[in-house]
């Protein structure tokens, strides 16, 4: 605001938006919730807009896209292999435009259960190829409600071979297999409910 004898004038001025909290590249997995978030330092007629790989995404079913309070978000209810990209959130007003990147990664996962009958203690071990496996980044086991699991996480076409889990307890032992054949990105066959 200025002033003198003569009157007074006041202007606001515009300011372009800018990115206070920048996008964060993600890995997941399929069927997981994605969520890309960023926050600029100003709301007021600030429009965003999002794109993956250089093409505009609606909003829609495979696309949930906020904006509320600075903060800009765009949610993938449930990841496909086909969401990995690279994603850019880009803010907007009358005085210029600003942008966010990030890439979204999204990999192939395997799950492979065992429902297991007998009496306590019942050890378990998972085999991959007739060779222990070992609890890891890729491989995570669980036996919980005499259920035994193995998830595999960025299943990658090593990943493809014979599976086993053996249940050992004092009254002697049991196993059960299955094959899994990797092709390119896509398992091929994952067969995963025994009963014993």
């Amino acid at each position: 605001k200025a002033s003198n004898q003569y009157g007074s004038v006041s202007s606001t001025a515009i300011l372009t938006p800018h990115f206070i909290k920048e996008l964060q590249s993600v890995q997941s997995a399929v069927n997981k919730k994605i969520r890309l978030e960023c926050q600029v330092d100003e709301d007021r007629k600030v429009t965003v807009a999002w794109n993956k790989d250089g093409n505009k995404i609606p909003p829609g079913k495979d696309y949930k896209i906020y904006f509320e309070d600075k903060i800009a978000s765009l949610e993938i209810p449930l990841a496909k292999l086909k969401d990995s990209g690279h994603y850019v959130c880009t803010a907007s007003n009358e005085a210029g435009s600003s942008s966010s990147s990030a890439t979204v990664t999204i990999r192939e996962s395997a799950h492979l259960q065992s429902k297991i009958k007998g009496s306590p203690e019942i050890q378990v071990t998972w085999f991959k190829n007739n060779k222990e496996i070992r609890e890891s980044n890729t491989y995570r086991m669980s036996f919980v409600n005499s259920v035994a699991v193995l998830d595999i996480s960025d299943v990658k076409v090593e990943d493809s071979g014979s599976y086993s889990c053996e249940a050992v307890n004092d009254a002697g032992s049991d196993s059960c297999s299955t094959e899994i054949v990797v092709k390119g990105l896509f398992l091929q066959s994952l067969a995963i409910l025994f009963e014993k």
